[in-house]
């Protein structure tokens, strides 16, 4: 569970990401194209996706404060297919939202273990 003053942000990566260094520097707008990267709200959605792309796990902390205002300004915005357990930043949003992952406690990346 979240602490009350932080949101946890969890991102199955694909393959074809630098997911180690997405976690340091933060999210490209060319690279994330159309509704922009999708972050899950629980783990457990997460780690369905981590599943199917195999490449780990990325976890990205967030003040709760900035979490609402990005929401409130629409930078950070629901997914309709997992109402309430997802989210997404268009591109637009991503310099905005690279700027409040690294507000919150640290971020980690958790690479694929073998099966």
């Amino acid at each position: 569970m979240d602490p009350p003053d932080e949101v946890t942000l969890w991102k199955a990566p694909q393959k074809r990401r630098d997911a180690a260094s997405e976690v340091l520097t933060g999210f490209d707008p060319t690279v994330y194209g159309g509704n922009g990267p999708y972050f899950a709200l629980d783990r457990e959605l997460a780690e369905e996706w981590q599943r199917v792309y195999e490449h780990g796990l990325q976890v990205l902390r967030v003040p709760r404060a900035v979490y609402d205002e990005l929401v409130g300004r629409g930078v950070i915005q629901p997914d309709s297919y997992y109402p309430g357990r997802s989210c997404h930043v268009p591109p637009a949003g991503l310099a905005a939202f690279n700027e409040a992952i690294h507000q919150g406690t640290e971020n980690g990346y958790y690479p694929q273990l073998p099966n």
